[in-house]
């Protein structure tokens, strides 16, 4: 099972709820993101001079149904594993945010918190990844928006020119530390804002122990990504799980951290000392 299993320790009722993570087939790397980026609710909006939002340009979402399906797969974690990479999820129904920050899913005995950031940061990274065969949608602003940036910045603009124009955004140089951009990546119902592409950039040595190729897909899947704190409605939760159910690495984010846990009934009735 790759979602990790919450437990409670029980020998004393009144002390603090104590959590344990069991992995049987997947190792989450430690990694921390720090406090701003992981859990910003800042959500900006793309204006034409203050009198337009993004929010008009949004498309009505389809209809998902409630219960996604993996279906098993040949394909193979590492070698040293030598497990399906792929494996079932099913959900009966979502109950709602927690928090604005966790979508709570019941499924068969067991229930399921999903981190909405990490996991549209994962469904991000890998639609990224796949640029080359399956480029996101773009959005043409209403209004030309200009980014500065400082020089160190510019010379990553022109490094990863290619790949920010296969994410989806279209921009032009404009004088010596400063870019127009024209369209950006059409993402979950809704532009990407265009200060995103200055976060990722500004924020990309935070990936330098990654390999090179992927520091800007990471960082750009973190910036344009759901925030903590965004309230979702409940079509937009649909979406987000039945995405992260067809990705191929669902169960934690680039840097490693967990997209979904989950606890079960029993443990949850011994809580309450049910049984």
């Amino acid at each position: 099972m790759l979602i990790p299993k919450e437990t409670f320790d029980n020998s004393n009722f009144k002390s603090e709820v104590k959590n344990t993570t069991q992995l049987s087939q997947l190792e989450l790397n430690s990694e921390i993101i720090t406090k701003d980026v992981y859990n910003s609710n800042n959500y900006s909006k793309i204006y034409d001079n203050g009198e337009i939002s993004y929010t008009e340009l949004i498309k009505e979402s389809p209809v998902i149904k409630n219960k996604v399906n993996i279906e098993e797969s040949h394909e193979t974690m590492p070698s040293s594993t030598q497990e399906p990479f792929f494996k079932k999820f099913e959900y009966n129904r979502i109950l709602g945010q927690l928090f604005n920050t966790y979508i709570v899913v019941e499924g068969n005995d067991e229930f399921y918190l999903i981190d909405q950031h990490a996991a549209h940061e994962r469904i991000l990274y890998e639609l990224y990844s796949n640029r080359f065969t399956k480029p996101p949608q773009s959005q043409n602003l209403v209004a030309p928006q200009v980014l500065n940036f400082s020089a160190q910045e510019m010379m990553l603009i022109e490094y990863y020119k290619e790949d920010i124009l296969k994410l989806g955004f279209d921009f032009s140089v404009f004088g010596t530390d400063s870019i127009l951009v024209r369209a950006v990546p059409y993402i979950f119902n809704k532009p990407v804002d265009p200060t995103a592409l200055r976060d990722a950039l500004d924020q990309i040595n935070q990936y330098d122990q990654f390999p090179e190729k992927d520091r800007f897909i990471m960082s750009m899947a973190c910036h344009s990504a759901i925030r903590a704190g965004d309230a979702l409605s409940q079509m937009e939760m649909n979406e987000l799980i039945k995405q992260l159910a067809e990705i191929q690495g669902p169960y934690t984010c680039p840097h490693g951290r967990p997209t979904i846990i989950s606890m079960t009934l029993t443990e949850l009735e011994k809580k309450f000392k049910r049984i």
